[in-house]
């Protein structure tokens, strides 16, 4: 913890939240003029390009909007293709205690 908040206080950490596992993402599709949508699990990308966070309701609504972001890029640029994937950040609510396996103690001591 006290990484986190020197690095924080020296304006070098910015977020510490990371994606979902996929089976609770989509992937949008664009290809030869056509958008599909596909509901997770997938294989993981090996790149990201690039990405937006986007804070919304439902999991539909992040659909909505990286279906727009492909129809705007189709609309402008007829023979772009491209992919994009909707993940979950975690939160502050998905984080749950972690179970001490050994019966008992501290989980954080491992003597």
């Amino acid at each position: 913890m006290a990484l986190g908040e020197e690095a924080t206080k020296a304006g070098a950490l910015l977020d510490t939240a990371g994606p979902a596992p996929s089976a609770s993402g989509a992937r949008l599709n664009l290809a030869a003029g056509e958008l599909a949508t596909v509901d997770g699990p997938f294989a993981e990308s090996k790149e990201v390009i690039s990405y937006a966070i986007y804070e919304v309701g439902s999991k539909e609504e992040a659909v909505e909007w990286a279906s727009r972001f492909l129809r705007v890029h189709r609309d402008l640029w007829p023979e772009w293709e491209g992919e994009v994937e909707v993940l979950k950040l975690f939160g502050p609510e998905d984080s749950r205690p972690r179970p001490d396996h050994r019966g008992g103690g501290d989980p954080g001591d491992h003597r």
